[in-house]
């Protein structure tokens, strides 16, 4: 799990790269991208952490400070949502400013964005509550949450690469 959260760098680095070839004054929103890109890897890497120290020393750890480390990396797994939520609306906000004929990314996946933002932020309400919707394994806090965060990673990175390899044909139709 740490080395796959470390490869959300590279892809927040490849969606970044793909808004940058917009028009306009977008510079801000794909900086911002990458770099809560940046931080949503650290989102992933630091509950392993913990993860690792409860298995570190089972034999000497009790139950209760199991049970609290556990909560420990889960909590912050689950419900820091910002980094995802304002990742998501720097790409859309990006995808809905571009002005051109021809764009870099499909309109429907600015609104797509938006949209997985807001499905996003239910997770946010965990630190609130122990069972239910809400609560940290529950419906909407966490099963809404993670079908839209792999969901919009296989949508984009479907779209990054669909443009990534109009890029390479266009190099070499300008090269031949």
């Amino acid at each position: 799990m740490s080395f796959a959260g470390a490869l959300v760098c590279t892809w927040s680095a490849a969606v970044s790269g793909q808004l940058n070839r917009i028009k306009g004054h977008i510079a801000p929103l794909a900086n911002a991208q990458r770099l809560l890109g940046a931080l949503l890897a650290v989102d992933f890497i630091f509950p392993t952490f913990v993860w690792q120290a409860i298995l570190f020393r089972p034999d000497t750890t009790s139950t209760e400070l199991t049970y609290r480390l556990n909560d420990l990396a889960w909590r912050p797994f689950v419900s820091i949502v910002s980094t995802g939520v304002l990742q998501c609306l720097s790409i859309g906000a990006g995808i809905l400013i571009e002005q051109r004929a021809t764009s870099v990314f499909p309109r429907w996946a600015g609104y797509y964005n938006i949209f997985v933002a807001s499905t996003i932020v239910p997770a946010g309400l965990v630190v609130f509550y122990k069972r239910g919707p809400f609560a940290w394994n529950g419906l909407l806090a966490w099963w809404l949450l993670v079908v839209s965060f792999f969901t919009w990673m296989i949508v984009m990175t479907v779209l990054v690469l669909g443009n990534l390899g109009q890029q390479q044909a266009m190099t070499r139709a300008g090269n031949e």
